[in-house]
């Protein structure tokens, strides 16, 4: 049996997410992290950030897949960030 555990997993569970917790990653990558935040934070608020609006797309796209109901954002620091919208609390 392995005892490796991949990091994301192990930085995760150290952060104790529970049901209801809000959860933001900064340079999300291929959206990982997020997809087992959302899995552990529903019906949390889990939103990823990267500045690349095609790679934004892309792990939106991976987040979608499995329908784990996470959201991307595409913005950057030298421009304002768009509105974000709350799945729970918006029309």
């Amino acid at each position: 049996m392995s005892t490796f555990t991949p990091y994301p997993v192990e930085v995760l569970q150290k952060m104790q997410n529970a049901a209801g917790h809000t959860y933001l990653d900064l340079g999300t990558g291929p959206g990982v992290s997020l997809a087992l935040t959302a899995a552990t934070t529903m019906p949390g608020w889990v939103v990823g950030v990267k500045r690349d609006e095609h790679m934004a797309a892309f792990t939106q796209d991976n987040l979608d897949r499995p329908g784990v109901g996470a959201a991307m954002e595409a913005c950057d620091a030298p421009r304002p960030p768009p509105p974000l919208h709350r799945p729970d609390t918006d029309p």
